[in-house]
């Protein structure tokens, strides 16, 4: 279980923090581009404290994508979680993801997301291929994974990952699964560089402690520079549509039928 520091941590991250917040833009983006079925509900796997959760939910019903954001369902498997979920009116049910999944609600799920998680998990294309049976028909996914194994460190070793992907290796979890990946590019580009500098020196996080909240706080200048640089890569993106590097994966993705 993650530590209770850790936890909050996230809560008060959420909102704000550059890493954050334009990974969210980017999953509502997609969803809004590729879409799913209207007015099915929203899955999170992997939801933490569900501050993220709730607000992916907030922007597809402001989209039409789904009727309200009660409509959102998070899954995790730390019971402290559950009243963190609930204050933000995400419902909860508790799993714990090696295991599997299964009981959940029996209603379809048109969106779902599994955000940093399937690096956590040693089989995530079983996961993924348990979770088929409640989408609704044409329903999407949204994950996202650390990217490059040449840059795994203890950082990763101390947050519990398996390891890193490519966009080839994350399209054969997919494809493993029973999905067709329908698109995919790296992100967190602009600190990539910085990022393969750091691993090739040696200077990896091994002093990080288990109760050190995994994003370091940020002066709000320099949080607002990040967040620039974040919107500067989503306009790259919508003129390139896909980036060839960065310290993350984001893929949307389809069971087949």
């Amino acid at each position: 279980m993650i530590p209770e520091i850790h936890i909050k941590g996230l809560e008060e991250l959420a909102g704000g923090y550059w890493w954050h917040v334009h990974r969210r833009r980017m999953v509502v983006e997609l969803a809004r581009r590729y879409g799913g079925p209207a007015g099915e509900g929203y899955l999170d796997i992997g939801c933490g404290p569900g501050a993220t959760t709730w607000r992916i939910a907030e922007d597809l019903s402001r989209a039409g994508l789904i009727k309200s954001s009660g409509q959102a369902l998070g899954i995790d498997g730390d019971p402290r979680l559950e009243p963190y979920c609930r204050s933000h009116g995400i419902r909860f049910v508790r799993q714990d993801l090696e295991a599997g999944i299964s009981g959940l609600p029996s209603e379809r799920f048109s969106f779902f997301t599994a955000l940093d998680v399937l690096e956590h998990l040693t089989r995530p294309d079983d996961i993924l291929a348990q979770l088929k049976p409640y989408l609704a028909p044409g329903a999407l996914g949204i994950v996202t994974v650390p990217a490059f194994q040449f840059l795994f460190s203890d950082w990763d070793t101390k947050l519990g990952h398996h390891r890193r992907y490519r966009i080839d290796s994350l399209s054969e979890v997919f494809e493993s699964a029973g999905y067709e990946m329908v698109w995919a590019s790296y992100l967190y580009s602009f600190v990539f560089p910085a990022a393969c500098l750091r691993r090739k020196s040696g200077k990896v996080e091994a002093s990080l402690e288990d109760s050190v909240v995994e994003f370091p706080k940020l002066p709000a200048w320099l949080n607002r520079i990040l967040n620039g640089a974040c919107s500067a890569e989503r306009q790259a993106l919508s003129m390139l549509g896909r980036l060839p590097f960065g310290t993350s994966v984001i893929a949307a993705a389809r069971p087949r039928s």
